[in-house]
């Protein structure tokens, strides 16, 4: 969709967007390759130390966060058990999901 196309649409329709859109970067092999590039020069840089939330050190990437509040809206767990968290960051980043879940039951 270019930009001068844009249209408001459904959910559905957003979804759909979404799932065609991800199929087709699974498919190009280009993009991942260069993905992958991306984050190992990154590392170099301590790329995944250099991000907080509200404050405290977080070793997600952004995406990464973004996928995990969405895994947790989707599957709507009853339990979070973190293992191996080094500080409060992601406990912190994932908390405002909790308190939705638990307003929407």
């Amino acid at each position: 969709m270019t930009a001068a196309a844009k249209a408001i649409v459904t959910r559905e329709e957003f979804a759909r967007i979404q799932r065609d859109a991800a199929t087709g970067m699974a498919r190009d092999h280009r993009l991942l390759e260069a993905a992958r590039d991306v984050l190992a020069r990154a590392d170099s840089h301590r790329w995944l130390h250099q991000n907080t939330w509200m404050g405290e050190p977080v070793l997600n990437l952004p995406q990464d966060m973004f996928a995990l509040q969405d895994i947790i809206w989707r599957t709507r767990p009853d339990l979070d058990d973190e293992l191996g968290a080094r500080g409060a960051g992601e406990c912190c980043s994932t908390r405002p999901c909790w308190r939705c879940l638990a307003a929407a039951r």
